[in-house]
């Protein structure tokens, strides 16, 4: 008995050191990394370009939601006391003490340097004790013309919203290449050292940018619109003359013929957050796809560098929407133990409990540390998104959900699916490109089974490294490069932001 034990402890001993392999497109530290591969640069995702977020706020002018009226545990409505809190005058903390406060409203976050803080995400509950469709009704159409609400996919009670209106630069004087560091305008912009830079892009008629997206293989675009925008974000490290020297390899090709316009990027909300608390809805019965109330946790729109951290999310349709850009949400856990399960309809979206669980719209944003409970129809998603990192995640059953329009140059890496069964589970419309476009990275990818990867689920253009995929020789035919085993380096963004040393 002693021997077998010893062999048990010896074998798992070998299992648990078994060196891992090194991907060719990036070797140990990245001394075999190339701007011209197919794997990007992500080390500047997150706020303030991938720097932790502060743990010293004592700067900012700290207030108590209790000073305007709110008392936790008496089960009258709170909305009033937190709005006015949320009228003081930015660079403040509102502090919500332990208890639970009930909500009917949205919260908008519309200044910047405004921090929503808890005592902690188990002791500060707020309770919405309504869905956002009974709220503010938004009746709409899905793509297929089934009747829904726009709060299926977009929306949130704490809002966090700001703009970006800033005149936009003179012309390009060529293409800048996928890769570049540099952008060359016919006159000089007026910009500084140190700004950010917003580049936008449109479809067109010809639709050329979205191939360009696809890496020629887009799939059907029957449906895409010629008005269809793609951001990429840069900073400008030095200007000489007519030239921005950028901090950043470029995502995709800049070119002037693609209706592009840059301008300079400081949205009107940033380094704002919400951190330390639980975000809860009612019991129910979850409806099904297209079918939600607007039970929303979070929406931050067209903001920079703002956060949300060491929350849980309990009875969401959806957890938190993200189409800023250089957000950090980091420490999330969502979970459901008061929603029965919308009825299976087919494998996938069967025994879910909400739509949407975290969703990036924008670039350049970080998501980090989250823990799914139960299970989404969309876990993890993008569209119509670069530049983003999911990292250092885990699930009962992750899909992560590409939903068409070209969402490109994306990573996904040490994440823990847990079963593996609706690893590329995605939806999105009809006739708007494959699933996911060009250069998006899975790095580490573990699940209880090996993953099956729909061979028309984007172009070949894509990295699958230590991701072990049940139809493999299907993808290595196809013209797809696979490595099955994990790799060194774990987390890839982590490696990369030492190889590039930003910080």
């Amino acid at each position: 008995m002693h021997y077998l034990k010893a062999l048990a402890l010896l074998s798992l001993s070998i299992s648990v050191h078994a060196e891992p392999e090194v991907s060719p497109l990036w070797g140990h530290t990245g001394e075999k990394w190339s701007p011209q591969s197919t794997l990007p640069d992500f080390s500047r995702a997150g706020y303030l370009d991938g720097a932790d977020l502060p743990s010293d706020l004592s700067s900012l002018t700290l207030v108590s939601v209790a000073e305007f009226g709110a008392k936790p545990d008496d089960q009258q409505d709170d909305t009033a006391a937190f709005r006015k809190a949320l009228q003081t005058e930015g660079g403040v903390v509102i502090f919500i003490p332990e208890g639970t406060y009930l909500l009917s409203d949205r919260l908008p976050i519309t200044s910047s340097k405004t921090i929503l803080r808890g005592e902690s995400k188990d002791k500060t509950f707020l309770l919405f004790t309504k869905g956002l469709e009974e709220v503010d009704p938004k009746p709409t159409q899905n793509s297929g013309g089934t009747p829904t609400t726009s709060y299926s996919w977009s929306g949130g009670f704490i809002d966090l919203r700001g703009s970006n209106k800033h005149p936009k630069f003179p012309s390009l004087s060529h293409t800048a290449k996928r890769g570049s560091l540099q952008l060359n305008f016919k006159e000089a912009p007026k910009m500084n050292e140190g700004d950010r830079i917003l580049i936008r892009q449109y479809a067109g008629k010809s639709l050329e940018l979205v191939k360009h997206l696809y890496a020629g293989d887009p799939g059907e675009l029957d449906n895409m619109r010629e008005r269809d925008r793609f951001s990429v974000v840069a900073r400008i490290k030095k200007i000489q003359g007519n030239t921005l020297h950028l901090d950043r390899r470029l995502l995709c090709d800049v070119n002037p013929e693609w209706g592009t316009v840059i301008t300079k990027h400081d949205p009107s909300v940033k380094f704002s957050g919400i951190e330390n608390l639980s975000i809860a809805f009612p019991a129910h019965r979850y409806g099904g796809h297209f079918r939600e109330k607007g039970y929303n946790a979070i929406n931050l729109g067209n903001v920079s560098d703002c956060w949300v951290r060491n929350i849980n999310i309990i009875n969401a349709d959806s957890g938190i929407f993200c189409s800023g850009s250089h957000c950090t949400i980091q420490d999330i856990t969502i979970s459901a133990p008061n929603v029965q399960a919308t009825p299976a309809t087919n494998a996938y979206t069967g025994d879910t409990t909400g739509h949407h669980g975290l969703t990036a719209g924008g670039t350049c944003n970080l998501f980090s540390n989250f823990h799914f409970e139960t299970k989404f129809i969309h876990d993890l998603t993008v569209s119509h998104s670069s530049g983003n990192v999911f990292m250092d995640g885990k699930g009962v059953d992750l899909s992560i959900d590409h939903h068409k329009k070209a969402p490109f140059a994306n990573l996904f890496t040490n994440i823990d699916l847990g079963d593996g069964g609706r690893f590329l589970f995605s939806g999105g419309g009809a006739k708007i490109g494959r699933h996911s476009g060009a250069w998006q990275t899975f790095w580490n990818i573990r699940a209880e089974k090996p993953v099956y990867i729909n061979k028309d689920f984007g172009p070949t253009a894509m990295n699958f490294v230590g991701v072990k995929a049940s139809n493999e020789k299907e993808l290595l035919t196809k013209g797809f490069k696979i490595i099955s085993t994990p790799v060194k380096p774990l987390n890839l963004f982590r490696s990369q932001q030492e190889r590039f040393k930003f910080h």
